[in-house]
């Protein structure tokens, strides 16, 4: 099947496209602001800090709450890349934007 000149450039159109609009969209977004961000960051740090993945447990969420509860190899692999920044400070300086956290409602209300 051989494909008409239009069809040629719709591919190619539609890959720059969205790169175009990625690279907007990353530009346009603060370090760790995006929604759930500042739940991802603190997963690797613990990694980079302890040496292995965080244990859940429902009475000490800790910063990540359920990001620790996806798959480890990300996580992995931008600890491996992140490990060069200092991040000592983590606790002292995170702050969740309130207008990005939803919280869970209750089946009662």
């Amino acid at each position: 099947m051989e494909l008409s000149t239009n069809q040629r450039w719709a591919l190619p159109l539609i890959i720059s496209g969205y790169l175009v609009l990625a690279i907007l969209y990353t530009l346009s977004t603060p370090p760790l602001e995006a929604s759930d961000e500042y739940k991802h960051y603190p997963v690797v740090q613990y990694v980079q800090t302890q040496g292995k993945y965080p244990v859940l447990e429902p009475d000490k969420p800790g910063l990540w709450l359920q990001e620790g509860a996806q798959a480890p190899l990300y996580y992995f692999i931008m600890a491996g890349l992140t490990a060069w920044i200092d991040s000592g400070d983590l606790e002292e300086i995170h702050q969740i934007n309130p207008h990005a956290f939803v919280e869970p409602q209750s089946n009662n209300e």
